[in-house]
Formats: structure tokens, C-alpha cells, sequence
């Protein structure tokens, strides 16, 4: 059987590489693949047309930091406020929880993000594995999924913020993440779950400063530790991603060269030019931040205290980004997007209006959720430009997002989404 052949054709193309939008260009996709982008060339005889004319070609957005899996408050009857997230998520069944990520799952790609790499928490790493390749067979619908998983040190930030009457068995309160302290329990670890499937290890550096009694300057892993988780992961062909607000943990994580800094509030001059040096990518996920979702929260009753941590990390969270930009730290997209506080999956768009809120370029902002992105999922040789050879992961957008960035959260707008050659979304009807 042919493979078939999708001809989209008179929009205006922003293929994500940086180059200047072309009006008027031809994107030409056979099966899964992207074999031709210009102008130039005759439509093939029996192919399928899309007349993009007044519209946006542009790749498939990219969100480097979710967490699949949460029970949301918003859906959940018997804890309907979102205080009570943490008792829901460890009442829930591990298959309710599945079965939220899969839902979470298909909002994200209605939204146009044809690829998340999933952060830890609320799935267990089998679990995520299992949704990624869930996903992968059609069996339900969603972005590609980049399964990270989390290592921490006892008392870290992803084990503290259960409380410790909780029982733990030997890989965390239901297996959500692993245990490891010391170097060789660190490397063991982190093979176990490349074997089971992880495609990016997760850990932290300090605290999250969102639970009690913890504090952000608490040292997590040594120097020692972190060198052997990234080094056990490389050697795997794995990438590290590493939860830092700031010091004395940041120093840390750049000396031993983790791939991406999640959030990174907290950068000095000395921070920025290694991580240039080091060509490490900063994920500054604005959203959790953003005053907006601030003061939603705070309407929906989160305790006090989470939003103080939140509101405390605004200012100084967007002066660090506006430096590391300026000094040209590559930036990827990751909104942090959990559901248990707004913004809640679907909703992640708003993490490109805040980079250009703080700086970025429109184009900027398109780029850091579909190049860099690509780079920091380790997949930039498959998806994140649309190029000849590339998987055909495409959006075809009512407006243009180069004039207002908004458009890109607007979902009526985003009228096609094209995953791997199939249209999963369409709305042009």
C-alpha cells in the first residue's frame, strides 16, 4: 500500500529554526516524514491538499516540564479544593491516576503540544512507560510522551514533601520515585530505570520551598552523588534533568554537568557563563509563578504558605531569566504543569506569554518550545523544525503568533495538529 502523500500549501511557514517566516511555502509530508519544504515543486498526482492560505505552518509545540497523572481537584467530587491535592493524589489508585494522565494527555495535544517530557511525581516510572508506549500504539491519544523518571536522596525534595508518618517502601510512597543515597546506590538506581525504560533522569540539587518544614537552600544530593547520576545516565545515551532554585546547589549541578536546569530562579554571573560553557539549557517554567495563576490559587483556597513560596520566587525568577536570555543561554519551553493549581494541562501555552512577557521575542518563544525543546528531550534528530527527514509533527494556526503570541493559547485557533503525519486534531470544520 502507497504511503500517503499531504500537501500543505499557501500559509505561512515558520519552520523553527530561527529563519524568517516564509508566506506562501509548501510543506510537503509523505507517511510520517516531511520530504519537502518551498516552493518550487509540483503537487504530487493523488495527494491530499490543505489550503493554509491566511494561516500559520509552524512545528508542533514542545513542553519540556509536565507532570502526567495528578487527580485533579477540579475533577475529583470528594476533594473539590485544591488544598487537599496531596491527600487525593495518595488516596487515589495508581490505575485512577493512569487514567487522569490519560485524559491529561489528550488535552495537552488538543492544545497543539505534540511532545511533553514528563517530569516524575504521581506516576510510577512502569506507569509512564506505560503511557508513553500507550500512546505510541494508538490505543489512546496524546503527545509523545518523554518518560522521566525521578531519583532522590532521602529527604530530598521529591521524598519530603510526603509527610513522614507516610509509609515508603523501597522506591518511594508508591513506587512515584527511587530512593538512592551515596554514589554506587545512586548508579544502581539509575540503570534500574533506564531498564525499565526511562528515557531522561530526573533528580534535584535543593529544595522546592513548597512544603513544610523544608527550606530551598537545603543541599539534596553531594557533588559526588550528582557526578555519578549524570555520568551513569551519559553513558546510557540519557539526559539529565535537575530541579535547582538556587544556591548552593546550582554550583553543584552545573559542575557535574546535568543537560537541563529546571526553573533555575536563581542564577549569578558566574552560573550563566558555565552554563554557557557547558552548553546546559534552562527550563525556566514561568507558569506555577505567574501572578495570574497566583492569585487564581489563591481564590481556590491553597494554603497560605505554598503561595508565599510561589509569589517570593516571581521578581527574582524573572530578573535571572532576563540575564541568562541576554547572555544567550539556550532556553527550552517547560511550564511545570501539573493540575492539582492552575495553569492545568491544555493550558500550556501560557509559558510561551510569559518568556515574551520577560523578554523573548515572539520568534524566541516559538523556537525555545520547538528546537531547544527538541534538543532538551534529546529528540531533535526526529521532531521540534519542519524539515525534509523530520517527523511531520505540524500545527496549522488561524492567525499569526509572531504578532501576538496569545494566539498560541487560544485553542479555536490551532485548527490542525498533525503528529507523525496523522491528523490527530482538527478543527477547520
Amino acid at each position: 500500500m502507497e504511503e500517503r502523500i499531504l500537501v500543505i500549501e499557501n500559509g505561512t511557514v515558520i519552520d523553527g529554526t530561527g529563519k524568517s517566516a516564509e508566506r506562501k511555502e509548501r510543506v510537503v509530508v509523505k507517511g510520517t516524514r516531511i520530504v519537502f519544504v518551498g516552493s518550487g515543486i509540483e503537487i504530487p498526482s493523488g495527494a491530499e491538499i490543505i489550503d493554509a492560505r491566511g494561516k500559520t505552518v509552524m512545528p508542533g509545540l514542545m513542553d519540556c516540564h509536565v507532570h502526567l497523572g495528578v487527580v485533579e481537584p477540579r475533577y475529583d467530587p470528594f476533594n473539590p479544593t485544591y488544598s487537599n491535592w496531596l491527600m487525593a493524589l495518595t488516596r487515589a489508585p495508581p490505575a485512577l491516576r493512569v487514567l487522569y494522565a490519560v485524559k491529561q494527555a489528550y488535552d495537552t495535544l488538543a492544545a497543539g503540544f505534540t511532545t511533553v517530557r514528563h517530569g516524575g511525581h504521581y506516576l510510577s516510572p512502569p506507569d509512564v512507560v506505560s503511557l508513553k508506549r500507550g500512546i505510541e500504539l494508538g490505543l489512546v491519544r496524546g503527545p509523545r510522551v518523554i518518560a522521566g523518571n525521578i531519583i532522590t536522596a532521602t529527604a530530598g525534595l521529591f521524598d519530603i514533601v510526603y509527610p513522614s508518618t507516610w509509609r515508603r517502601g523501597p522506591d518511594g510512597v508508591e513506587r512515584t520515585y527511587a530512593i538512592a543515597d551515596g554514589t554506587w546506590e545512586v548508579r544502581k538506581k539509575v540503570r534500574e530505570l533506564v531498564r525499565d525504560g526511562t528515557d531522561i533522569v530526573k533528580t534535584a540539587v535543593g529544595g522546592g520551598a513548597v512544603v513544610e518544614p523544608e527550606q530551598e537552600a537545603w543541599r539534596n544530593y553531594t557533588l559526588d552523588e550528582l557526578e555519578a547520576i549524570v555520568d551513569e545516565a551519559h553513558a546510557f545515551g540519557k539526559k539529565v534533568m535537575c530541579h535547582c532554585f538556587g544556591p548552593p546547589g546550582t554550583k553543584n549541578a552545573i559542575r557535574a554537568g546535568v543537560d537541563t536546569l529546571e526553573h533555575g530562579k536563581m542564577l549569578d554571573d558566574e552560573d550563566i557563563q558555565n552554563m554557557l560553557k557547558r552548553k546546559i539549557i534552562l527550563v525556566p517554567t514561568f507558569s506555577p509563578y505567574s501572578p495570574r495563576n497566583i492569585e487564581t490559587n489563591r481564590r481556590a483556597g491553597l494554603p497560605e504558605y505554598f503561595l508565599e513560596a510561589l509569589s517570593s520566587v516571581t521578581v527574582t525568577h524573572r530578573e535571572t531569566f532576563k540575564k541568562a536570555h541576554h547572555a544567550g543561554v539556550k532556553i527550552a519551553c517547560g511550564s511545570d504543569i501539573t493540575g492539582k493549581y492552575t495553569p492545568f494541562h491544555g493550558e500550556n501555552a501560557g509559558e510561551l506569554v510569559d518568556m515574551v512577557d520577560n523578554g523573548m521575542s515572539e520568534m524566541e518563544a516559538i523556537i525555545a518550545a520547538t528546537k531547544n525543546s527538541a534538543e532538551a528531550c534529546n529528540v531533535e534528530k526526529y521532531v521540534g523544525t519542519i524539515e525534509a527527514g523530520k517527523l511531520a509533527d505540524i500545527l496549522i494556526v488561524n492567525g499569526d503568533p509572531l504578532s501576538d503570541i496569545h494566539i498560541l493559547t487560544d485553542k479555536e485557533k490551532i485548527q490542525v495538529v498533525m503528529q507523525s503525519g496523522k491528523i490527530a486534531i482538527d478543527r477547520r470544520n
